[in-house]
């Protein structure tokens, strides 16, 4: 897999570019690692869908048969009124709510000491991070939406870290907490411009005591990048894990961009949970 194998492309909803209904476009980096199509609904004008919800609801349902999409993700800004009443009404179910966490000025910050290792991932350490990046995780859209199969969600972050340890960017780094030979956990961070850090994923090992580890895992990942000059660093939390928001928040960061995310499954559906699916009787229309 390369980055540029995987970029989503977009197209209007509505041919008729009269009709800003938004864009969708199917998630090839997903859809590879699940075996069956997903993607993606951005809304750019609410009241133009609201004017047209039925007629958007139907569009949205063709578009996806012709694909053969299962599952379709959508997002709205957590201040839109509109948005929790619109998106419901297309057939969207609520999986999560997730924030934007950022330090603005990290080397500013006077972070605490930490006395366990934390160092930079070799290659005898893939084992163990793959093992932890397929078993610790139960917060994000696809581990908290009930019709989506657990293994898979556990799959897509396993195969995440996979990737990154074998093909890095100039930008990757996956830190390793723990002593050579040993991972009690990892975190990917990408830096942008050598001044900014995307914190992207990291967990520790779920037969730890989760507080002490995964204070030492954020707080540890945060003095590497500020001793490479990161000065702000920025992550995406799901709202629903208080146990990250509280680590976040002891370490100086703020919250902003909160935003509702809902998942569309297809009635047809063949690999989501058929409990959670809509009545059988709807697979007709």
């Amino acid at each position: 897999m390369t980055p540029r194998s995987f970029e989503a492309s977009y197209e209007p909803l509505s041919p008729d570019p009269v009709r800003n209904w938004g864009r969708v476009a199917v998630l090839p980096w997903d859809a590879e690692i699940f075996g069956f199509p997903v993607a993606e609904y951005a809304i750019d004008d609410l009241e133009a869908v609201r004017a047209s919800r039925a007629e958007v609801r139907q569009a949205l349902k063709s578009w996806a048969r012709s694909r053969r999409v299962e599952l379709i993700c959508c997002s709205v800004p957590g201040h839109e009124a509109l948005g929790f009443e619109l998106v419901p009404s297309l057939g969207c179910s609520l999986v999560d709510f997730r924030i934007c966490a950022m330090a603005p000025r990290l080397q500013a910050e006077r972070l605490p000491p930490v006395r366990t290792t934390l160092r930079p991932a070799e290659p005898g350490d893939a084992a163990g991070v793959e093992r932890i990046a397929a078993t610790a995780f139960r917060f994000g859209r696809y581990h908290t939406d009930a019709a989506f199969p657990r293994e898979l969600a556990d799959l897509r972050y396993r195969v995440w870290i996979r990737n990154v340890l074998e093909s890095p960017g100039p930008g990757s780094r996956v830190f390793v907490l723990g002593p050579k030979g040993l991972v009690n956990g990892f975190f990917h961070v990408e830096i942008r411009d050598a001044r900014l850090a995307d914190l992207r994923l990291g967990a520790v090992d779920v037969a730890l005591e989760s507080g002490i580890a995964g204070f030492s895992l954020y707080a540890g990942t945060l003095q590497k990048l500020k001793e490479e000059g990161v000065e702000q660093v920025t992550a995406s939390v799901s709202a629903g894990n208080t146990a990250v928001m509280n680590l976040y928040a002891a370490l100086g960061f703020r919250f902003s961009r909160p935003e509702a995310v809902y998942h569309w499954h297809a009635p047809w559906a063949s690999h989501l949970v058929r409990p959670h699916l809509p009545n059988p009787t709807d697979r007709r229309k």
